[in-house]
């Protein structure tokens, strides 16, 4: 098989703007030539989020990169490796330091192919072993210039970008349904209990901690991660098993020893977990016995409210307590203000028709993120068959 490596003549590389002339936070304008940096790559596609402006003139002035429609861009300091499509509502933009574009020959080699080789695992393999500095990882375009790529014929190129189109547009497509389902949830909650942060409906409110058995999770030992606490047989949750849960803890990553649990506490099954430290107030429910540290609040429910009610009325309030949460070398919550904060409280019988149709919607969408990691799966398989042949001596 026949290879080309970036730095082909039929290739052009571009890192963005580094010196001087590197526009300052004053200089950036309201309206004008997007300014891109790797805080607007969301999912697949640049963002407007967030996005900075300069003017005609820095433009001119920052030349290295200025990129067109279909170049490849590549985040090159940070979190490297990340790759994205300049579509045509960027032709003419500009990035800065943190990118580089890659721009192609399109008779010879398809930009998407480009793009899709660098979702590879092959390539983030390449970029995690030739990256350097410490505080701030680099990929240096020495290195991205020597990345070597398959080269197929134009026509197998564009049946190799064809095919993964086609699984990513699956992949889409169950994304964008469980994100459906999730706003179908939202959505009957304010049907039946009105707006929860107005009280729409003016329900009887209670401070959250009367509502159940509230209070910390216990680590009393230091160093938390001490290896005598770990490896046993009860399960540990953490801030990011909570933040990355949907309704329920089904797994965990580390254990407790019976060292462990000494200095720590089990909560059972049905217990609703809070975060206070790094992630804010995100909530998930135990669905088995476990153990957590004193970044997690539990509250076991009494007879006045449901764990499931509880997680759905916090996705309202989450983003309120966030804002509110003092920040010092990361933002935390404190327990006792947390416990004082009113929640409505519904008819016990709403509550538990409210659980039902949310239990329901969950069904559907586990089936929805099966078929979606084996649609991920699929892609990953074809990603290695396609591209999976280079050896880089690593």
């Amino acid at each position: 098989m026949e290879y080309i490596k970036l730095s082909d003549k039929s290739i052009y590389i571009s890192d963005g703007n580094y010196s001087a002339k590197y526009p300052r936070a004053e200089e950036m304008v309201d309206a004008g030539i997007p300014f891109i940096t790797p805080a607007n790559f969301e999912g697949d596609k640049i963002s407007l989020k967030g996005m900075n402006y300069i003017t005609e003139e820095k433009h001119s002035v920052l030349q290295k990169g200025h990129i067109k429609e279909n170049d490849v861009l590549i985040t090159v300091r940070g979190n490297n490796g990340r790759v994205m499509m300049v579509t045509s509502d960027f032709e003419n933009a500009n990035i800065n330091a943190q990118l580089a574009f890659i721009r192609t020959d399109c008779s010879k080699i398809s930009p998407k192919y480009i793009y899709y080789y660098f979702n590879s695992n092959i390539a983030k393999l390449y970029i995690s072993k030739n990256e350097t500095g410490i505080a701030l990882k680099q990929f240096p375009i020495k290195k991205l210039k020597e990345v070597t790529i398959p080269l197929v014929s134009k026509e197998k190129q564009q049946e190799v970008v064809s095919i993964l189109d086609k699984i990513n547009a699956i992949i889409d497509a169950d994304k964008k349904q469980l994100e459906l389902l999730d706003e179908t949830v939202k959505s009957r909650f304010v049907e039946m209990f009105g707006d929860p942060v107005l009280n729409s409906k003016k329900y009887d409110t209670m401070e959250l901690n009367s509502l159940g058995y509230f209070n910390r999770g216990r680590s009393k030992h230091r160093p938390r991660n001490d290896s005598i606490l770990l490896g046993g047989p009860y399960p540990l949750i953490q801030t990011g098993e909570i933040a990355n849960a949907d309704t329920y803890i089904y797994t965990y990553e580390q254990t407790y020893s019976e060292e462990g649990l000494k200095q720590s506490k089990m909560w059972p099954k049905g217990t609703l977990c809070i975060t206070i430290a790094a992630n804010i107030a995100k909530t998930a429910i135990l669905n088995i016995d476990a153990c957590f540290p004193d970044s997690i609040i539990g509250l076991i429910p009494n007879e006045n409210v449901t764990a499931i009610f509880l997680h759905n009325w916090f996705k309202f309030f989450q983003p309120i307590l966030e804002e509110q949460a003092p920040a010092a070398a990361q933002k935390n919550l404190n327990c006792t203000t947390l416990g004082k904060v009113q929640v409505i409280i519904p008819p016990i019988n709403e509550q538990n028709k409210f659980d039902n149709f949310v239990e329901l919607i969950d069904k559907l969408k586990f089936n929805v993120q099966q078929h979606l990691n084996l649609m991920q799966e699929l892609l990953y398989k074809k990603m290695q068959e396609f591209f999976g042949g280079v050896e880089y001596g690593i």
